[in-house]
């Protein structure tokens, strides 16, 4: 945790920025704005406010651009900082932490009307893990998906053998350092120079029977033979009908290349 100072008219972020820090407004105004078609204000936060969650959880760009109103006092909390809050002082976390709270409400709230449509349902339910029952098995027909390593990296992460992916959703991502607190892995990719692997990078879901690679929030993207899903304005979901896919993890020559091969559904036993 850091605290910074911005005059008045200085920008914080830019709307495309990479950056993984929150904002607490300690002292002044800010105000959250866009610059496609022209500047348009979004909101104006005042002390207390925070802003720049989402950088702690996702390796997204900023989708909106911030800057002081008049001299500004801000709190800058990054992960390593938000862990060191955590345990020593988490009273200083209650702004952010009801912030964050509140983006998921809102994002069940959304799941839940979304679901009342039997396709969106279906979405949510593969996103989500809810496909499975109670008892951690598959309810219906699942495809039959293995990864290979193509590349040094690759084969490594997955100890030197094909992997059959046992359970859906599979997650796919980097290490998160010693704490993990802010990642969810099923399949670990540490750290290598020139493949910055986001933290929480792709999965695999199942949907009717069906393999489908999604981005999670990745700011690289995953390439499917040589075709970007996520990242920067393109498309998040892609269907791995049944046969062979090269899928690059972080970029066409990144250090994990996988062979994945799609088989016909069938019931797990």
């Amino acid at each position: 945790m850091r605290e910074a100072t911005y005059r008045a008219g200085e920008v914080i972020f830019a709307e495309g920025d990479y950056s993984t820090e929150a904002y607490i407004v300690r002292r002044g105004r800010v105000e959250v704005f866009v610059t496609r078609e022209g500047d348009r204000q979004l909101a104006v936060l005042h002390e207390g406010a925070v802003f720049g969650e989402l950088a702690l959880l996702t390796d997204q760009v900023r989708t909106a651009s911030v800057r002081a109103l008049q001299e500004s006092e801000l709190v800058v909390i990054d992960q390593d900082g938000f862990l060191d809050l955590w345990r020593h002082h988490p009273d200083v976390l209650l702004p952010l932490l009801r912030v964050i709270f509140e983006r998921v409400r809102d994002i069940v709230n959304l799941a839940n009307e979304l679901s009342i449509d039997e396709h969106n349902r279906a979405i949510v339910d593969a996103h989500l893990g809810a496909a499975e029952s109670i008892t951690g098995h598959p309810t219906g027909p699942m495809p039959h998906v293995s990864l290979e390593g193509i590349t040094p990296a690759a084969r490594e992460a997955l100890d030197d053998a094909p992997l059959i992916i046992p359970k859906f959703p599979y997650r796919i991502g980097g290490d998160g350092g010693s704490d993990r607190l802010f990642v969810n892995n099923d399949l670990v990719l540490p750290p290598r120079d020139m493949s910055p692997v986001a933290r929480n990078h792709c999965m695999f879901i199942e949907l009717k029977g069906k393999c489908f690679i999604v981005d999670r929030g990745s700011r690289m993207g995953t390439f499917v033979n040589g075709a970007r899903v996520g990242g920067l304005r393109a498309p998040s979901r892609v269907e791995l009908s049944e046969g062979r896919w090269d899928i690059a993890v972080a970029g066409p020559r990144s250090a994990y290349r996988f062979r994945v091969t799609v088989g016909p559904p069938s019931l797990r036993v």
